[in-house]
């Protein structure tokens, strides 16, 4: 089991469907793609809780890889795993790697 933040997991989940309402009046993929979002924010909302049956968390930093002008390359510093154009370190939503779970809270981002 890898625990997550769901709370934090619904708050991007909203942030999406923000990003797309304004397409959604002329576009009905959009509509539907919104439609979807709100069923998994209603499906991380009903799954229960589980007791922390430990302190320790895995910790990470975010490595800078390269960037083409507009998105960057970034590795996790415990996993390995890359992340290109998704991964944002100034962007609280980022606080986590998204392969291991890894809290980006060791240092600042390597470059």
């Amino acid at each position: 089991m890898r625990p997550i933040d769901a709370d934090e997991l619904v708050k991007l989940l909203y942030k999406n469907i923000e990003i797309f309402e304004p397409l959604s009046v002329i576009d009905k993929d959009v509509q539907n793609a919104i439609a979807r979002i709100k069923c998994d924010i209603e499906i991380v909302e009903s799954m229960p809780t589980v007791e922390q049956t430990t302190t320790s968390f895995v910790h990470g930093h975010w490595i800078k890889l390269d960037e083409d002008g507009y998105d960057a390359t970034y590795k996790c510093s415990h996993c390995n795993t890359c992340f290109y154009g998704v991964v944002d370190p100034c962007n609280d939503l980022c606080n986590f790697c998204l392969a291991c779970g890894a809290k980006m809270d060791e240092s600042e981002v390597e470059e």
